[in-house]
């Protein structure tokens, strides 16, 4: 026996496992590489450049979770809080993982890396016999990854995989497609569709497009398919799934308010009418056959192709529930978006990125059956060919990856007022909404700045101070000998994009007006005055049993810090 193996051996020598010679573990891992370069390439490209504080607040969020800022009571959040996988992940590289400015990137490098196994698990539920499901998880990525530089794709392949754009729930939404996939022959077991309950829970709890993208697309093909083999109980299961769900939810956004834990903006800003929906279809239109053009045409191609193959008339009720879920995925989305009119430019693109992702992988689920098992020769030149294309990407991936353009930048602008603030000797002042989180996450001069309203709203004058997004504390300062909270003494406004006329109007005429690089800045006259003047509006905003501010005077005023020295 010993001579046979040895014989065998010589025959064949190779250092190399036979899986990895036959490609089957060597194609995987290059998939995998190639799809860690394009992101960081990606990464590299936008998130020094897109900086702003959309992209910052959930981080500094993510601080407060940590316990490295003011109480989470005093936050105002969205109408998508993004809880999870977006706090939760970026909480775990903040804290555990003891990162700072490269938690971000890394944070797109693990949602890449999730997506492409959450769209090889909905493949391999879709059809647990087909080859190389996870496989083509990682090709659908990659191919996404390929398309960066097609013009808009980049910056919505960047929402999608950076935390706060709504990338989280096509990754919260895919894991649940699986789930109830594996339950299509009706075999499914209590904890399954137990753990499709927390999935839609969670989903939904933390962005209500869960429910547009996934939760009812997945009611409505189930129903569809209705008369499909094992689909009557799946679809009751499903049902009963999904009304847990929703009762946990209802359950969750009631205590936290009763709690009076979070402020949260409104899901429905505005009522729709035909005039807000036909304009917001139009938009759309328009943005699509302009600047989104690449999206609209690789999304159309995918939905195109997995329609065609679904016509056939070899196709069967696995080829018509891929088909239903994918038209009721994207279908349900635009019909929200248009219908609610929440598309009014292309910064709403966040609202539709499964349009991309959910054909693609309907598309991935369908290729084995239009490749039709091709012969032995031409799997092997497909391999190599893959290799070479998966090889190439890298290679023109990775010039674009600089390690100084992954981390947390000191943009010229922001040492200018850096500069002029040390020069000064200011340490608190008021701005608008897009100057503060970007400075306060940037600045390297221990100044630290509290939102300006920009504009008027319904509820609130214009000038007077902004709490979405933001921590209603971090317009107090706390005394670490007796924790009371203090009002600090703001010295200074940034008056870039603020009305002018509303801050005269409120706060007076400023002491000076100076200028450092692009900055306008105003030196408050009476500082201690304006400090009141916010404080009125932190103390109205924190009204309440648990936001109650500790620390009041006998005249029910927060007392003002002593003077920076």
């Amino acid at each position: 026996m010993s001579g046979s193996r040895h014989g065998q051996s010589e025959a064949a020598p190779s250092r190399w496992p036979t899986a990895v010679r036959r490609g089957r573990t060597l194609l995987p891992a290059l998939a995998v590489l190639a799809l860690v370069v394009q992101v960081l390439a990606l990464c590299a490209e936008h998130f020094q450049p897109n900086l702003n504080s959309d992209d910052l607040y959930l981080y500094l969020f993510c601080q407060d979770v940590l316990g490295r800022g003011g109480p989470l009571a005093g936050w105002t959040l969205g109408s998508a809080p993004y809880f999870f996988p977006d706090v939760a992940g970026l909480s775990l590289l903040l804290g555990p993982a003891g990162l700072q400015g490269f938690a971000i990137p890394l944070y797109a490098c693990s949602s890449a890396l999730a997506l492409a196994v959450l769209v090889g698990w909905v493949l391999s539920s879709l059809e647990p016999a087909a080859s190389g499901p996870w496989w083509r998880g990682l090709l659908v990525v990659n191919l996404l990854l390929a398309l960066r530089g097609l013009t808009g794709m980049d910056r919505w392949l960047w929402q999608e995989l950076s935390p706060g754009f709504h990338g989280g729930t096509i990754l919260v939404g895919l894991a649940l497609t699986a789930l109830v996939l594996r339950q299509r022959d009706g075999a499914g077991r209590r904890w399954e569709w137990g753990l499709v309950a927390v999935l839609l829970w969670l989903g939904a709890v933390s962005d209500a497009l869960m429910l547009v993208q996934f939760g009812l697309p997945l009611l409505a093909v189930l129903g569809w398919r209705r008369r499909d083999a094992g689909a009557p109980p799946v679809l009751r299961q499903y049902a009963r799934s999904l009304a847990t769900a929703l009762g946990l939810l209802a359950a969750t956004r009631l205590a936290l308010t009763w709690g009076e834990v979070f402020f949260f903006s409104r899901v429905f800003r505005a009522v729709p009418t035909p005039a807000r929906s036909g304009a917001a279809a139009w938009r759309l239109l328009a943005d699509l056959g302009s600047g989104l053009w690449p999206v609209a045409v690789a999304a159309g191609a995918a939905l195109l192709f997995v329609l065609v193959l679904t016509a056939r008339r070899s196709a069967g009720a696995r080829d018509r529930w891929i088909a239903g879920w994918v038209v009721a995925s994207v279908g349900l989305t635009v019909a929200a978006v248009v219908g609610l009119g929440y598309w009014t430019d292309e910064l709403r693109s966040r609202y539709l990125l499964n349009l991309l992702v959910v054909p693609l992988t309907g598309a991935a689920a369908l290729l084995p059956a239009w490749l039709a098992a091709p012969p032995a020769p031409w799997r092997r030149a497909a391999r190599a060919g893959l290799g070479l294309a998966l090889g190439a990407l890298t290679v023109a991936a990775w010039p674009g990856v600089e390690p100084a353009r992954l981390t947390f930048p000191a943009p010229a602008d922001i040492r200018e007022l850096d500069a002029f603030l040390q020069q000064h000797q200011l340490q608190r002042g008021l701005a608008d909404y897009w100057t503060v989180n970007r400075f306060n996450v940037l600045s390297r001069s221990g100044a630290r700045l509290s939102a300006l309203r920009s504009a008027p709203s319904a509820t609130a004058a214009s000038a007077t101070a902004y709490f979405w997004a933001n921590n209603a504390y971090t317009y107090l300062d706390r005394d670490p000998g007796t924790g009371a909270w203090l009002l600090p003494r703001y010295t200074f406004i940034v008056a870039n994009r603020l009305d002018q006329a509303a801050l005269l109007a409120r706060y007076g005429e400023p002491r000076a007006q100076l200028t450092a690089g692009p900055w306008l800045i105003w030196i408050l006259a009476d500082p201690d005055r304006v400090s009141r003047l916010v404080g009125e509006d932190v103390r109205t905003r924190l009204a309440g049993r648990r936001w109650r501010v500790t620390g009041l005077a006998a005249d029910g005023v927060l007392p003002l810090a002593p003077p920076t020295p």
